[in-house]
C-alpha cells in the first residue's frame, strides 16, 4: 500500500467501519475506506484499484515466475487447492485470463 500504511480511514469514519478496518488489518489484509477508494478510482481515471491480501502477495511472484500450483503450494506451505484458488482469485482481480497476462499486468502495476 502507499507509504507502508496498512489502512486508510477518514477522521469522521463511523465506529462500525473502524472495527471492520481493525479486523481486516488484524487478519493480515489491507483496508481503505470506501470514500477514499471512490476518490482514488476517479483520480486514477476509473481504473479498478487492486488490493492484495498478504498470501496473494506471496503467491503472485511465484505465478509470475511460471511455477505450477503444486510447486507454489510446496514453497508457501499451503495445499494445492489453496494455491489454485489464489491463482484464480488473482486472475479475477487483475481481470486477465492467463498467468502470463497476470504476470504482465502485475509488473505493469508494480506489484512485482
Amino acid at each position: 500500500m502507499y507509504n507502508g500504511a496498512c489502512s486508510y480511514l477518514l477522521k469522521d469514519t463511523n465506529s462500525a467501519e473502524v472495527i471492520k478496518c481493525i479486523e481486516t488489518v488484524n487478519s493480515g489484509e489491507e483496508y481503505i475506506c470506501e470514500i477514499i477508494q471512490k476518490k482514488l478510482k476517479t483520480i486514477e481515471g476509473g481504473e479498478k484499484i487492486i488490493h492484495l491480501r498478504t498470501r496473494e502477495k506471496d503467491v503472485l511472484p511465484l505465478i509470475a515466475a511460471g511455477l505450477p500450483d503444486k510447486e507454489i503450494a510446496k514453497q508457501t506451505c499451503m495445499s494445492y487447492h489453496t494455491a489454485r484458488d489464489y491463482r484464480t482469485a488473482l486472475l479475477e482481480k487483475f481481470n486477465v485470463k492467463t498467468s502470463i497476462e497476470l504476470a504482465n499486468e502485475a509488473k505493469k502495476k508494480l506489484f512485482i
